[in-house]
């Protein structure tokens, strides 16, 4: 079955699809007429479609991922800023934050796939925990995340 997700004008650009334990999808995606990040995902019964940035020709080159608890974590480029950002949606706003040095990112943010695991992973090189973060908070990769980067994100 094909469904119509969002229906305004020049939206579905750059997408990323996660499904829930109860396959449901869960979608990023630009909105290219406002320059937004839209995140849409199905309740079982209809589409719930939120914007996540409304900054100025953000929302390029998303990636989604859902952690345990199915709350979703996107990563996407800021292209008026030429930076990768990362989401994280849950209860409330969505908490919004800059990866690597501003401005110099658009390369990183066009490459980026963004993948949740339970362990930390400090590098390239990485060496596993056997046990979650300080906090038991999932740690979001992306890429082969340098240190700096897993600092900024914890």
């Amino acid at each position: 079955e094909i469904q119509t997700v969002d229906d305004e004008e020049d939206v579905g650009l750059f997408t990323s699809i996660a499904l829930d334990p109860s396959g449901h999808p869960h979608i990023s995606y630009c909105d290219w007429t406002d320059g937004d990040l839209k995140y849409a995902y199905w309740t079982g019964e209809d589409w719930e479609i939120q914007t996540v940035d409304d900054e100025e020709d953000v929302g390029l080159f998303t990636s989604i991922a859902l952690d345990p608890s199915g709350h979703p974590h996107i990563s996407y480029c800021d292209w008026t800023d030429g930076d990768l950002k990362y989401a994280k949606l849950g209860a409330g706003a969505p908490l919004i934050v800059y990866v690597g040095v501003a401005g110099t990112a658009v390369i990183a943010a066009i490459l980026v796939s963004l993948a949740l695991r339970k362990r930390w992973v400090r590098g390239p090189r990485a060496k596993r925990r056997r046990d979650p973060g300080p906090d038991g908070e999932v740690r979001p990769l992306v890429g082969a995340t340098p240190p700096v980067l897993q600092r900024r994100l914890q």
